[in-house]
């Protein structure tokens, strides 16, 4: 049957089939009646390479018939372009039919707000030679192909021979199912497309999805042997650069693992080796005390009183390194509680809620609409005046740090001394003098060392927070700095 004769009729009990069928995995897309499916697709591949096949030869002709089902379709390449930068490139030949839209279904996927679920179509079709065909499935915002509106759902010849597909022969047919407008169509009786050994046609098709100005992306399609070597080089870069990228990625890791694992067996190696050195110094120590036993029931004074300074000698030597191994042994100890009790569950490095990656993002999000905001005599005050609130309230907290730490750094005695000096203001002479008494004793009592651990700790966390006041305060004088210089070149 001529595909042409039922093009027209079909169209909208397709658009139907499809939009009913639309939550369905399996019919996400149904090709019209004249168009190449699935199964058309495996049969080609099948009678090809001679039926289909069973055993350990199932893969090798699967793959043969894939192959030759491409081979039986006209060759074309489709190019995802954004801003003027090729990011996806596909075989049209490998597949019957390819859908461009915004559903996870979709073999192209655009997520847009002006691309439909289901919007474009490049589809083969069923009938030798196997035409390739552009339809818009009744998209919201429209197709244009080289700048020329799609009329919904009648489809356009892009490759092949305009005797399987039909012509659009009905203005009903260009009506949208989802938008409602009616669009002009691009089509034509001749292909769009030239093959290589043919003059007439265009190298290439663009198509882009939606109102023009909204999309950035455009999808060219081209044809022939020189389209099809950009693909193979363009393919063959792009596994030249992973492959590169992979050998270099597991050469970095295996020689980062091989120098942990030298370093990791030298130390092992050293300590293995004074281990070693231990046992046979007790050893010979024990030895030396039996031989110098031995000589003194002998009656060999002189043998004996060698042989035991020899054992002495070895004592101290495996005491010594004995000393050395617990040594090392608390060396590490310490610093893993030092490691350990470094950890801040409040540090942003160690957070996993994300909020420290919100913050970032809503400050940068601030910083974009600060830089957006247009800059006049009224917004430039307004910024004066908030960054001299802001430098003030600075001052005022680098301020009262510097006051406590004063205090802090005194000690115990001075701290007692003032709290003394503000009971006596206050109260009674009596309640003055027990208080004195009662601090008195305090104020003597000699600061011991976790007192004096806490204070430098109290000290150095307060230069810290003084030394992050002091930057945020430099930050903001310079930005009040730079507002002035504007606001006088704004009066000017």
């Amino acid at each position: 049957s001529d595909p042409s004769s039922s093009a027209t009729t079909s169209s909208s009990s397709r658009i139907t089939e499809s939009s009913s069928s639309s939550n369905s995995s399996s019919d996400y897309y149904v090709p019209p009646p004249w168009g190449l499916t699935k199964a058309d697709y495996e049969t080609l591949g099948r009678a090809a390479v001679g039926g289909s096949r069973t055993g350990p030869a199932a893969t090798a002709a699967a793959a043969t018939a894939a192959a030759a089902a491409a081979a039986t379709l006209p060759k074309a390449v489709l190019q995802v372009v954004r801003q003027g930068v090729t990011i996806e490139s596909f075989r049209l030949q490998e597949r019957p039919y390819w859908i461009i839209g915004s559903n996870d279904q979709a073999d192209i996927l655009y997520p847009h707000p002006c691309v439909s679920r289901r919007h474009l179509a490049l589809q083969y079709s069923k009938e030798a030679p196997h035409s390739l065909y552009a339809v818009d499935l009744a998209s919201s915002f429209g197709s244009t192909c080289n700048g020329v509106p799609l009329a919904a759902c009648q489809p356009l010849l892009l490759l092949g021979s305009p005797v399987d597909a039909a012509t659009p022969s009905s203005a009903a047919d260009g009506v949208s199912a989802e938008g409602g407008n009616s669009r002009s169509s691009a089509c034509s009786t001749k292909p769009l497309l030239a093959a290589a050994c043919e003059e007439e046609g265009s190298d290439s098709c663009v198509f882009m999805l939606g109102t023009p100005g909204t999309t950035n992306r455009l999808f060219v399609v081209e044809a022939g042997s020189a389209a099809e070597a950009a693909a193979a080089e363009r393919e063959a870069a792009a596994a030249a650069a992973a492959a590169a990228a992979a050998a270099v990625k597991a050469k970095a890791a295996a020689a980062g693992t091989a120098g942990v694992k030298a370093k990791a067996a030298k130390r092992d190696s050293r300590e293995q080796r004074e281990e070693a050195r231990f046992a046979q110094l007790q050893q010979q120590q024990q030895e030396l005390e039996e031989k110098a036993l031995a000589a003194a029931a002998a009656g060999d004074e002189a043998g004996a009183a060698a042989a035991e300074a020899a054992a002495q000698a070895a004592a101290a030597a495996a005491d010594a390194l004995q000393w050395q191994l617990d040594s090392r042994k608390r060396r590490k100890a310490e610093a893993f509680f030092a490691a350990a009790c470094s950890f801040d569950e409040d540090d942003a490095f160690f957070d996993r809620t994300g909020a420290p990656a919100e913050a970032a993002a809503a400050a940068a999000a601030a910083a974009q609409q600060q830089q957006q905001k247009v800059l006049d005599e009224p917004s430039i005050r307004a910024a004066i005046k908030s960054l001299k609130q802001e430098i003030q309230n600075l001052e005022a907290q680098q301020k009262k740090g510097a006051t406590s730490a004063a205090a802090t750094a005194q000690g115990p005695a001075a701290a007692a001394a003032a709290a003394t000096c503000n009971i006596a203001a206050g109260a009674a002479e009596p309640a003055a003098e027990a208080a004195a008494d009662a601090a008195t004793p305090q104020a003597e009592e000699e600061e011991d060392c976790l007192d004096a651990f806490m204070r430098q700790t109290h000290a150095e966390l307060h230069a810290e927070e003084q030394h992050k006041l002091q930057r945020q305060l430099s930050s903001k004088k310079k930005q009040l700095k730079e507002f002035k210089k504007l606001l006088r070149v704004t009066k000017a």
